[in-house]
């Protein structure tokens, strides 16, 4: 009794059985023209030559029985055959029997030959076919799904058009690194572009040109077309341009500001030799003749250093609006220049015309060298010699006394500056009382004649 057709679908235990045993079988070669190993090429029993295969064909149940009954066991199986190709891809396929097959025998050690069709092979065996051997297939992914990957190569393109023009153009023999859109910033750089008005190099969103890192798709497309059509071309250089700097700007504000706070110098004292280089905002820090006076209403821009520390900037790092107040300050007079030894010999004045603190006498003579009075036994004699009563930390240092006097000079003229202030206020407030009053006695008066109109216009009514 055979068995039932159910035995024998292509997913019945039987049937994948028997490939499972094919599979560890020798190659088997097949009429078609085409060669695919197997997995295993041991050599065993002879194998089979399927003559004319036709593709897998969906057939009903009937004709299933049929084949079944009319062919024997050996045939009625469906060999799974498993090859692998140069890319050492697996690829399986099903090779059914059909009825009426005709079977032959071959020598040991054949091939299974057969007509791979692309819908025999698997999707993922088609998509491994495309990779290189150099190259995985996770890093070809990668690198197509990779942004960068793909802006590199639009932006090289687009530099090999660029020194393909500039080489028929200009006959230079020029790199890919010597391709840039700002030519006029490189001094090594012969060339320069010419556009026509219909085109113009893209801008980012600060109104600055980009460059070709900064591309979109559409701009390297506008501006192969552009070069196409001649919009864009590349000319030589008259001259070697000189790199842009950002601080000329500044360096010229700042020299006209030295400028004019030299020739104040030169004005108030001429016999004095002032040059550029002793132009500073803090003389007092360097060793110069002169220093800044300034009056309540100016003072020299400071920077913040950190924990609220203030120093004066450099005449290169003034704003525009620092410079001009500077020189708005200069024409009033609220800034103006003084010699150092002036203004020691005013701080030492009311000291020698004994008009002077005796505390602050007192304590300039502590601070002043002391006299240290010292027998030594050095040949019988005795020897006196000049010291200091203070550590060497805290020894006498003329800045520090010449320091000491502008610190109680600039106070004493603050806090007269600030009683004048005081009585200007005191008389100011005097006098808006006094008009207050004023207005006050006319608001009266007016409030008493209009009253007497009023009166006079009812007593004619009635």
């Amino acid at each position: 009794m055979p068995f039932p057709a159910r035995f024998f679908t292509p997913s019945s235990p039987i049937v994948l059985g028997i490939a499972f045993f094919e599979r560890c079988k020798p190659t088997l070669k097949l009429n078609g023209g085409h060669t695919l190993p197997t997995a295993i090429q041991k050599p065993a029993k002879p194998t089979l030559l399927l003559s004319p295969v036709t593709k897998p064909q969906t057939e009903k149940k009937s004709t299933l029985d049929t084949s079944s009954r009319s062919i024997s066991d050996s045939n009625a199986r469906m060999p799974l055959i498993t090859s692998k190709d140069s890319c050492n891809v697996e690829t399986r396929i099903r090779t059914p029997s059909p009825p009426g097959l005709l079977i032959q025998r071959l020598p040991e050690n054949d091939y299974i030959q057969t007509r791979a069709d692309d819908e025999c092979l698997s999707r993922e065996g088609r998509a491994n076919r495309s990779f290189s051997d150099s190259q995985s297939p996770t890093e070809t992914r990668r690198s197509n799904c990779n942004p960068n990957a793909t802006r590199d190569r639009r932006v090289l393109v687009t530099r090999i058009l660029l020194l393909q023009h500039i080489k028929q153009t200009l006959s230079l023999e020029l790199d890919l690194k010597d391709v840039t859109l700002f030519p006029e910033s490189r001094l090594q750089v012969p060339y320069t572009w010419a556009l026509r008005e219909a085109y113009a190099f893209p801008k980012g969103p600060d109104s600055r040109l980009k460059r070709l890192e900064l591309f979109s798709l559409d701009d390297h497309n506008e501006l192969r077309k552009a070069l196409q059509q001649g919009q864009i071309r590349a000319v030589r250089k008259t001259h070697l341009s000189r790199p842009v700097d950002k601080n000329e700007v500044r360096r010229l504000r700042a020299l006209r500001t030295k400028e004019l706070l030299l020739k104040h110098l030169h004005t108030r004292f001429p016999t004095v030799d002032f040059t550029m280089a002793d132009i500073c905002p803090l003389p007092s820090a360097r060793p110069l003749q002169y220093d800044w006076k300034l009056s309540h209403v100016y003072v020299f821009p400071t920077y913040n250093t950190g924990l609220n520390k203030h120093h004066r900037k450099s005449f290169i790092n003034f704003s525009l609006k620092e410079h001009e107040d500077l020189e708005e300050a200069l024409e009033k007079g609220h800034i103006w220049a003084v010699l150092k030894a002036e203004v020691n010999d005013k701080q030492d004045s009311p000291e020698k015309d004994g008009h002077g603190d005796g505390d602050q006498k007192k304590n300039e003579k502590d601070i002043a060298d002391g006299e240290v009075e010292c027998t030594e036994g050095y040949g019988g004699e005795d020897r006196k010699e000049t010291g200091t009563t203070m550590d060497a930390g805290t020894r006498y240092n003329p800045s520090f006394q010449e320091t000491k006097h502008d610190y109680f000079g600039e106070y004493r003229k603050e806090q007269e500056h600030n009683r004048a202030l005081r009585a200007q206020l005191a008389t100011s407030l005097e006098e808006s009382k006094r008009l207050r009053e004023l207005v006050f006695a006319a608001e009266r008066n007016l409030q008493r004649i209009t009253k007497t109109l009023r009166d006079g216009m009812d007593g004619a009514r009635g």
